[in-house]
């Protein structure tokens, strides 16, 4: 059996243990690579002696069984082995092709019976890998390495590899046809197994600009960025390889081995926990996104909210939201609506500022505004206290070109004749202001005061004043 034609049934060691039986079972006993059944007799820090069968002592490396807990064995534990050579100095016995002794004879049969070999990548060089399988050194191609190009680097890590080619002078491996042999299997697994808007569990392989990759099964899925939480800062750098993670399936295609898969949807959606939150409240907040007419922020993760432009600030006129925020800032905000049908929030930036509106009424009183805009049909203003209105053009006294007669960021006097704080918004008046003003100088005409306080009509005090004059 060639080497090209192995593997497509099996994915590592344990699952190659029946083509070792089968293929071994027309050599001698003790001829290398032979599988046989031994009992630990001893261990020492070099080598572990082995009973196999009681025919025969044979012995171990004991760094096979070796680990930073301990041994993997202790005496009278019995286990099997691989011959790795037969000698006038011994058996010598391995549990991993490669892992342990190997000799050249293992390294024909592993080519020869297609039988894995365990190996790890020393280093990159031209064309491919280095590869030191036991005491021999061979050579795998890049396009050997994996099944797709990853950015993840190999060196320094180890796998099993299936012999290509053997010669006296090379050793070429291949660990992709393992690689899609096993994920041949894994497929005809899973399609019983899962299916699209099925919860899995798996553990995260590698990662991507643009996502992860999840092993569910020996398939990878991929889970866009987009899927990764209900959080947009949630960074594919916060994820590790190796973490165990639950995610719902998107979808299949079998055909192209591609599966996609979602880990927020396996998750509770956020917003039942909406009634956590007040109308009133203010709560610290993470700003997640900023457009031309407000800023995005996150109250609680995969919850947020909307803040208008002109709810930046009371006090000044906000032009463009980049210059009071940027994202990733972190805020205090004022909850004003909550729409748990629609999923919105509407938000208010607490600053430190107080806000103006707030039981403050403005009405029939004399203010000094400043022009904010000017355009054909009056003037938007701004109070000093930071509250805004507009005056009509029909409400101001130049009768000449608005545009001349009115320049941004000068001052006006005006009389403010409504203002609506579920708005925040007021009107202004020239006009209105100039005709006060003239009733006063009527009123103290006709009084005599220099400062007029009545509140009854001129045509009230007109009267009483003829009434004087005809007294006289």
């Amino acid at each position: 059996m060639k080497a090209s034609q192995i593997g497509k049934n099996h994915s590592d060691s344990n699952e190659f243990t029946e083509l070792f039986n089968s293929s071994f079972s027309s050599i001698n006993e003790t001829s290398s690579g032979q599988k046989v059944k031994g009992i630990i007799t001893s261990i020492s820090s070099d080598t572990t002696l082995v009973d196999i069968n009681g025919k025969s002592e044979a012995f171990l490396m004991t760094a096979e069984i070796k680990t930073k807990d301990g041994y993997l064995y202790k005496t009278g534990d019995s286990a099997d082995f691989y011959i790795a050579e037969t000698s006038s100095k011994g058996i010598f016995l391995t549990q991993k092709i490669g892992k342990g002794y190997m000799s050249p004879s293992l390294f024909s049969i592993a080519f020869r019976e297609g039988i894995p070999v365990y190996g790890s990548v020393d280093a990159e060089v031209k064309g491919g890998y280095r590869i030191s399988v036991g005491s021999q050194s061979a050579f795998c191609p890049f396009s050997q390495i994996d099944i797709k190009k990853t950015d993840s680097s190999y060196t320094g890590k180890s796998f099993y590899f299936i012999i290509n080619e053997l010669t006296s002078s090379n050793i070429i491996v291949s660990r992709r046809s393992l690689l899609e042999a096993k994920q041949s299997l894994a497929i005809e697994k899973l399609k019983t197994e899962i299916s699209e808007g099925k919860t899995v569990s798996g553990k995260i392989t590698r990662k991507a600009d643009f996502g992860i990759f999840v092993d569910i099964g020996g398939i990878e899925a991929l889970i866009p960025k987009s899927e990764l939480s209900f959080s947009r800062f949630t960074a594919v750098d916060s994820f590790h390889e190796g973490d165990s993670v639950s995610a719902k399936i998107l979808s299949v295609d079998w055909q192209n081995r591609k599966i996609s898969a979602s880990l927020k949807q396996a998750l509770d959606n956020p917003w039942k926990k909406i009634s956590d939150f007040k109308k009133g409240g203010v709560y610290s907040a993470r700003i997640s996104n900023i457009i031309k007419h407000g800023a995005f922020a996150e109250i609680s993760e995969g919850i947020e909210g909307f803040i208008h432009i002109s709810k930046l600030s009371y006090t000044k006129k906000v032009n463009r939201v980049e210059d009071i925020l940027s994202i990733g800032d972190k805020v205090n905000v004022s909850i004003e609506e909550i729409d748990e049908t629609a999923k919105k929030i509407s938000l208010s930036l607490e600053n430190g500022e107080s806000d103006p509106w707030k039981d403050c009424d403005v009405a029939s009183k004399t203010e000094i505004a400043v022009i904010e805009s000017v355009s054909s049909s009056g003037l938007s203003v701004r109070l000093s206290s930071g509250m805004e209105g507009f005056v009509p053009k029909s409400q101001l006294s130049k009768k000449g070109d608005i545009f001349k007669d009115y320049i941004k960021d000068s001052e006006i006097k005006i009389f403010i004749t409504e203002a609506d704080n579920s708005k925040r918004r007021f009107i202004g008046s020239e006009k209105e202001l100039e005709l006060i003003e003239e009733r006063r100088e009527v009123e103290k005409y006709i009084t005599g005061k220099e400062e007029a306080s009545s509140s009854a009509s001129l045509a009230s005090l007109l009267g009483d004043k003829l009434k004087d004059f005809a007294k006289k």
